[in-house]
């Protein structure tokens, strides 16, 4: 009876001496050190995006990019109350300060799709079909602005829509339909990791 009695308080700590120990992280060794791999959170999405859930515009666009494909200095953050970046459609813009109508407007809708796409579309005039290799479809025309005219490119890529909107007037010197395609493929570039 001892020995049954031994032999079952032997297996009960057994059995608990493991409980609540985590397991030893992977380590990743190199030629000339060893390294602790670390837990790093998966940032693309189902559709792809190589950010996190909830991104801003500011985590896909900066202001410097922005100002090096208009070829003019002093861009800055501009708010957009509209944006919802927790409910995927962030918005975010990029003018001068000081340059009335200088404004270059970022807009997605993370799971607007072919319908949000040829919603907008249909709002532009002289609609012209340009294509590129980060994207399925893509629109350029013009919109009306109040009393002014922009000039806007709306992306289809998978179910991911977006539109850059900015006023060519502002910037005489850009080839509109150039520029377009430049600040769409910025920002498919960065949301897709390209």
């Amino acid at each position: 009876m001892r020995l049954l009695a031994t032999i079952f308080t032997i297996t009960m700590l057994t059995a608990f001496a493991g409980c609540g120990e985590q397991p030893a992280p992977e380590v990743e060794t190199t030629d000339d050190s060893v390294t602790q791999q670390e837990d790093t959170p998966d940032t693309v999405t189902g559709d792809g995006i190589v950010l996190p859930e909830g991104w801003a515009m500011t985590d896909a666009v900066s202001a410097a990019e922005v100002e090096d494909i208009m070829g003019t200095p002093g861009f800055g953050v501009f708010s957009e109350a509209a944006s919802s970046a927790s409910s995927g459609r962030p918005i975010g813009s990029y003018n001068v300060s000081g340059v009335p109508y200088s404004k270059v407007r970022f807009e997605v809708n993370v799971n607007g799709g072919r319908e949000a796409y040829e919603t907008a579309a249909g709002f532009l005039s002289d609609p012209v079909e340009v294509t590129g290799p980060n994207w399925d479809s893509a629109v350029i025309g013009e919109v009306a602005a109040g009393d002014r005219t922009q000039v806007r490119i709306v992306v289809l890529k998978g179910d991911l829509f977006f539109s850059v909107s900015w006023e060519p007037e502002v910037y005489p010197d850009l080839d509109t339909t150039e520029t377009c395609v430049k600040l769409a493929d910025l920002l498919t570039a960065n949301l897709y990791g390209l």
